[in-house]
């Protein structure tokens, strides 16, 4: 069954992501593969919301292009990753809170990343030097650690504002691109199953599998190392904010203010969660340029690289900092440890941090649409 084309599309890369969508409609080879063709196929035309919300199903595994007999040399040039991930790159601009931040870090995100981490650091030995002795900044550890370096207050301050002024900046954008892709059709009422299965689906990155053989890294073969990759940081992203969650229940309500000892609770959480991101932020790095052109949107790069680069900054410079704990560079790996977490929070709601958040919120909606009747689709992933 052929698809209509809408003609008001607001952008070449819709239009395009729109044409790719009317002839994947009339084939339907790859509907087993995840969640974007299943929900394609309830579909006979294409709105801009329902290509945001499409694009934000699609994880860029690469599978369907790989499969596909009509994609590049043929005339017809289909290339579904590519398509969905153009039209993801204007979903976070146009989500973003403030609209002119995301923009720009969308064509600049590796430089704002370069010039946020190193402002920060500048600013921090600035502030200490400023409010202590300039002999701080060499001393070893001590008894107080960290604190005697940067006072507990003033740490809870600066990074609780910045972290509670992302949450705000993110909440914003999620509600929008929600309400967006409202407007794909979908009436059921929400229920605590679409939200267990969306969890289900986050949790094990269940669409990143290439229909179950892994996705193309590099060749036609499928490997499932991007999506154990993907796992190590999602997990070790996790861990280390379970580490930091345990680390303020010890302080406030038992009273057992930090440093830690190697093995307590909160060290070996952000050890291992350290570890982990460092391991798979490398790994992603490295498919990163491995991966075909082909499957890569033209200004993709400067964003993504960016994100990987601020996980990678924060899990390096945690794990220098706990080696180095009892040292007289304790002071100086403290501040560029805090500087690449001040970075993270700041820029999290223009990185690809929220290309996680609107694939969760886009299954969200599918798996609420899916209890629909569909009467286009042969079968549904």
């Amino acid at each position: 069954m052929s698809a209509v084309i809408t003609t008001t599309l607001p952008s070449k890369a819709a239009e395009e992501a729109a044409r790719v969508m009317g002839i994947c409609n009339s084939c339907r080879y790859c509907e087993g593969f995840c969640a974007v063709f299943p929900a394609m196929e309830r579909r006979l035309a294409f709105s801009s919301a329902d290509l945001h919300y499409l694009a934000n199903l699609c994880h860029n595994c690469g599978a369907c292009f790989h499969a596909c007999q009509y994609a590049p040399p043929h005339e017809f040039k289909i290339n579904v990753p590519r398509a969905m991930a153009e039209v993801r790159q204007e979903t976070y601009v146009e989500h973003a809170t403030p609209r002119a931040m995301g923009r720009l870090y969308s064509q600049q995100g590796m430089a704002i990343v370069s010039a946020a981490l190193i402002g920060f650091v500048i600013s921090l030995i600035a502030a200490v030097m400023t409010l202590k002795d300039s002999s701080r900044l060499f001393q070893s550890g001590g008894e107080r650690g960290f604190y005697a370096v940067v006072p507990h207050e003033a740490m809870v301050a600066i990074f609780g504002s910045a972290f509670l002024l992302a949450l705000l900046s993110m909440g914003i954008s999620c509600l929008r691109f929600w309400w967006r892709i409202r407007a794909a059709g979908s009436s059921a009422a929400l229920r605590a199953g679409d939200g267990m299965k969306t969890i289900g689906a986050v949790s094990t990155l269940r669409y990143l599998h290439g229909g179950g053989e892994g996705c193309p890294s590099g060749s036609d073969r499928p490997t499932s190392a991007r999506r154990w990759l993907h796992h190590l940081v999602f997990y070790g992203f996790l861990l280390c904010f379970a580490s930091t969650s345990v680390a303020t229940i010890y302080h406030y309500l038992l009273g057992w203010p930090a440093p830690y000892p190697l093995l307590s609770l909160p060290v070996v959480l952000g050890t291992i969660g350290g570890l982990a991101m460092t391991i798979g932020c490398l790994g992603i790095y490295r498919d990163r340029y491995r991966r075909d052109r082909n499957l890569i949107a033209h200004d993709q790069k400067s964003m993504d690289l960016g994100f990987v680069t601020l996980l990678l900054a924060v899990a390096v410079t945690g794990l220098v900092l706990l080696a180095i704990r009892e040292t007289s560079l304790m002071p100086i790996a403290l501040i560029v440890h805090l500087a690449s977490v001040m970075a993270l929070f700041l820029l999290l709601p223009y990185s690809k941090f929220v290309h996680g958040l609107y694939r969760a919120l886009a299954l969200l909606y599918y798996y609420r649409e899916k209890r629909q009747p569909n009467p286009f689709a042969s079968s549904e992933a």
